[in-house]
């Protein structure tokens, strides 16, 4: 589903629901909660990767985030957009959304990355490119360090032989926590042809270097 900014909006704040929304009814939040969102607005460094970040992973994003992601809270996504108008462009040829696994999205129904992707596509004008796999099905990684991550992520990520990737590439995804699985999917698309990556994340555990 993408959401469509000619829809109805609300006329109160997505996340207090009670004080009207910012003179851009787009905007879906109020001054206050925008102002008291954990804005971050930065980049990091990883893997000589630079990655930009919108949110450092706090209250009342977590929440936000885990209700998008597993509770098919879909009406956030006027939110996710406003927070993505914030993110100056990036000079890339097209977005590739993190990909989840097969079993992941017949259990959600949606990948929660590729639903920000088109939010985003929709406001640079820039094609999503969308032949980045996952086809490993790994166990669990909530509970691994870094190191275990990128083990159990070897070979989770594949690109068909007869696309090539753009030469500039955005690589989307909501969170950012060891990093593994964006370095994994970084490489694949490298491997692929990619010659430049950069990452958008929506929030970030990480403090890798900033810039």
């Amino acid at each position: 589903m993408m959401f469509n900014p000619r829809w109805p909006l609300t006329k109160h704040c997505a996340l207090c629901q009670f004080e009207p929304v910012m003179p851009n009814p787009n905007a879906a939040i109020c001054h206050g909660c925008h102002h008291d969102l954990p804005w971050r607005l930065t980049s990091i460094c990883l893997d000589e990767t630079n990655i930009h970040v919108i949110f450092d992973y706090q209250w009342p994003l977590d929440r936000l985030l885990h209700l998008f992601k597993y509770q098919q809270r879909l009406d956030l996504l006027p939110f996710f957009r406003h927070a993505l108008q914030q993110q100056p462009r990036v000079d890339v040829d097209a977005i590739v959304a993190m990909p989840c696994s097969a079993a992941r999205l017949r259990q959600r129904g949606y990948n929660q990355a590729h639903l920000l992707a088109q939010q985003l596509s929709q406001l640079w004008q820039i094609p999503i490119w969308p032949h980045l796999h996952r086809i490993k099905q790994h166990t669990a990684q909530q509970q691994l360090d870094r190191a275990e991550r990128l083990s159990n992520l070897q070979s989770a990520f594949a690109v068909p032989a007869q696309h090539r990737p753009p030469a500039k590439i955005l690589l989307l995804d909501d969170v950012l926590t060891t990093g593994a699985s964006f370095s994994s999917a970084a490489d694949c698309l490298r491997q692929a042809g990619a010659s430049q990556i950069e990452g958008l994340i929506m929030a970030s555990h990480h403090n890798a270097d900033e810039n």
